[in-house]
């Protein structure tokens, strides 16, 4: 017997195709000086408009922001939430976006940016530890 996994959004996915990328901030969490999540909460920004991707048990949660995301932490619990500029990184800022695939899998769900220059990003929730790749 095949199980069919079903992707599940908290929110509503903005239209992002053809617009130009700001900025991709992936949030890490890290507790001890160990990251776990390395992009925890995904800030995005594209044709001047903000927005944060992330997940929770699988479920694919997107918010719009207003305000440009900044690094925080906890020294008294001893975790931080540190910033990686993964569109320096990727080599997107200025880059329109194709558009992206969200899907579910076996251990979260993912979502996959692919960029007019051929380069993509991609945020997968495994067993509620979200990582960041650049393919």
């Amino acid at each position: 017997m095949t199980q069919t996994i079903e992707l599940e959004i908290n929110g509503t996915p903005p239209d992002l195709s053809g617009l130009v990328c700001d900025a991709f901030i992936c949030e890490s969490f890290a507790f001890d000086g160990k990251v776990f999540a390395p992009a925890n909460v995904s800030h995005i920004s594209f044709g001047g408009r903000q927005y944060r991707a992330y997940f929770d048990c699988g479920i694919i949660f997107w918010r719009s922001s207003s305000t440009p995301p900044e690094p925080w932490s906890d020294p008294e619990q001893g975790w931080n939430c540190p910033h990686i500029d993964v569109g320096a990184l990727a080599g997107v800022v200025g880059v329109a976006l194709n558009g992206y695939v969200m899907a579910p899998t076996a251990t979260g769900s993912t979502i996959a940016f692919h960029f007019a220059n051929g380069v993509q990003i991609r945020l997968e929730d495994m067993n509620d530890e979200t990582h960041f790749s650049i393919l």
